[in-house]
């Protein structure tokens, strides 16, 4: 057992923990785990989030149904989970989008009504935060994915799953073997699955084509080892600090959210609100058009300012029917940085120029 494993194992009782090369390693995993138990079906996933969730279902043999988001706090919510739900249905992903803490409450009496399927919660952009009643976020469902890199909250370079649920699935992802690619894969796999993305979110604001349903299936199989590959979390001391510390972490990151939100003042921007009790990861600003957000992102960026316009709406890349609120807001949001790297120059220097744009 890891360093990182008992620090997970003894921080988030009573689970247990398991950990992999990244995130998206011990999704497929676990993915790989209930087909190989219970047989393959479909698994609903956000239709905001990062694309490697719906891979790792994608290459574990299941079928990705996307389910719509909350246009206020940009998550899924437990009516949209139940739109998108099939009777061939074995799993859903819960992410807590950008920090902002979904409603456990609806989502237990989803669980009530369905006690089928494995629910799990990816607390990439969330850890450390808590929900209204309290409770650390991943703890609340089946299995909860934790990531480790110097992009999201913990540092590090990796990733693990903490199961909670006592059953077939679990005994089975806990003792199953590696998978077939025991190699790192070349950072220039991940570097081009970025740039592919990119390119594809370039071409629809270019045309309003959905050109990754063009994408043969040939060429999505060239990245399945950048997720099927088994390997340990490389700096488990950075993993392990920023665990102990993740409630200051959390802190500051609202801090900021605080200073960004006294500091813009253009209406046509909007800011989710974050509660004290939630974890930032990146904070999301909605632009009112496309063709401002295009703007405000390369404004921010001639500056050296950090920008990005995470996420790209999946159903855009896969095969899906038409999302329309996690589709418009794929096409407005700006993320800003709230981590240990932004100071109050870089707030104040971005805030003005959203509010002069």
């Amino acid at each position: 057992m890891s360093v990182v494993t008992e620090e997970l194992d003894k921080l988030f009782p009573p689970g247990r923990a398991r950990e992999f090369g990244r995130g998206s390693t011990g999704l497929y995993h676990l993915f790989r785990s209930i087909a190989e138990v219970r047989g393959h079906g479909d698994v609903v996933v956000p239709n905001l989030c990062c694309e490697t969730v719906a891979l790792a279902a994608q290459y574990a043999g299941h079928a990705v149904r996307f389910a719509e988001i909350d246009g206020e706090r940009f998550c899924v919510t437990a009516e949209t989970v139940r739109e998108a739900l099939s009777p061939l249905t074995k799993a859903v992903v819960v992410v807590h989008l950008f920090g902002l803490v979904v409603d456990y409450d609806v989502f237990r009496e989803l669980r009530i009504e369905r006690p089928d399927l494995i629910f799990v919660e990816d607390v990439a952009h969330a850890v450390g935060g808590r929900n209204l009643r309290g409770e650390e976020v991943g703890t609340g469902f089946d299995h909860s994915m934790f990531s480790f890199s110097s992009s999201k909250i913990l540092r590090g370079d990796g990733g693990a799953i903490v199961s909670y649920r006592n059953d077939d699935v679990s005994a089975h992802f806990h003792t199953s073997s590696a998978t077939q690619f025991d190699e790192t894969p070349d950072p220039l796999l991940a570097l081009s699955l970025r740039n592919l993305v990119h390119a594809l979110a370039d071409l629809h604001r270019a045309s309003s084509e959905n050109a990754g349903r063009e994408i043969a299936p040939a060429l999505w199989e060239r990245y399945r080892p950048l997720i099927a590959f088994d390997r340990s979390i490389c700096d488990p001391a950075l993993a392990v600090a920023d665990l102990c510390d993740r409630e200051s972490i959390r802190d500051r990151r609202y801090n900021r959210v605080g200073r960004y939100r006294e500091a813009i003042c253009n209406s046509d921007f909007s800011i989710p609100e974050f509660l004290p009790s939630e974890t930032c990861w990146r904070l999301p600003l909605l632009a009112g058009s496309p063709t401002l957000r295009r703007r405000a992102t390369e404004a921010l960026r001639q500056q050296g300012l950090h920008a990005s316009n995470h996420y790209f709406p999946l159903n855009r890349l896969l095969p899906s029917d038409p999302l329309p609120i996690s589709e418009s807001v794929g096409d407005r949001i700006i993320n800003l940085w709230v981590d240990d790297s932004t100071d109050d120059g870089d707030i104040l220097a971005a805030a003005r120029i959203l509010n002069t744009i």
